[in-house]
């Protein structure tokens, strides 16, 4: 069973309002939004792996695992 917990989330009027019409009119359901926000993250993820890989190419010897674990670790997530 997923464990889940409401938060609140600080969108413009602008926003907010174009939300509420999508759900109201049924074009978008909250799961619809919870889905987005997943594929949001996802994308997040992977743009800062595409970061890490790149820095991790011009290294002198990109066969070293070390050399990428400390890219990786160097790497703030900067996902909250």
């Amino acid at each position: 069973m997923t464990k889940t917990q409401q938060i609140a989330v600080r969108r413009t009027r602008r926003s907010r309002s174009f939300l509420d019409q999508e759900v109201d009119s049924g074009h978008a359901r909250s799961r619809a939004v919870a889905h987005a926000l997943r594929h949001e993250q996802r994308r997040l993820i992977a743009e800062r792996d595409v970061a890490i890989l790149a820095a991790w190419r011009d290294r002198p010897d990109p066969d070293d695992l070390t050399s990428l674990a400390d890219q990786a670790t160097a790497t703030s997530l900067d996902l909250d």
